[in-house]
């Protein structure tokens, strides 16, 4: 994993959703990559309690926001995720128990988090009960979805083009 790997996947991710069939049919479809640095200080907050490649994606974008993939795709802002994300799970137990630093949603009420224990693991979280912080969940749906941001930038990039797969 590289930084080109993000880089490179940022800008198929941005290029897909320019020329999204979904996007033209809506007509007013509307996306956001926001690459760019971030500022420095909430990178090195980050870097405590953070995987490595996840820090990565933050020193390359601030966020993502792709409302007409499926119900959305979201990457939630830098600021966010250092602030604990304001209700989000910092930890998961049920089918897989670890910590988790919760980097995104997809609009349906479904979270996206990586594993601290597994870092290379993304989780799919379906909705599902959070009781101070801990998301508690047996459902089938609560599962690894990519390895590592490169694998979920794929997974996000494979969506933009065929939305009509679902999860």
């Amino acid at each position: 994993m590289g930084r080109f790997d993000i880089d490179r996947l940022l800008e198929e991710i941005t290029a897909e959703a320019e020329t999204s069939s979904e996007k033209a049919w809506w007509g007013a479809g509307t996306f956001l990559v926001d690459v760019g640095p971030t500022a420095e200080e909430l990178v090195v907050r980050l870097e405590t309690r953070a995987p490595v490649d996840l820090v990565a994606f933050y020193r390359r974008c601030r966020s993502v926001q792709l409302p007409d993939v499926g119900n959305g795709i979201f990457v939630h802002p830098l600021e966010d995720v250092v602030d604990g994300n304001r209700g989000q799970p910092h930890r998961v137990t049920g089918r897989i128990s670890d910590d988790v630093v919760a980097f995104g949603s997809d609009g349906g009420g479904a979270r996206f988090a990586q594993r601290l224990q597994a870092p290379n693991e993304i989780l799919y979280l379906p909705p599902g009960v959070i009781e101070n912080g801990v998301y508690l969940s047996d459902d089938s749906l609560f599962r690894p979805l990519a390895e590592g941001i490169v694998g979920f930038l794929a997974w996000v990039l494979e969506r933009s083009r065929h939305p009509e797969e679902g999860w």
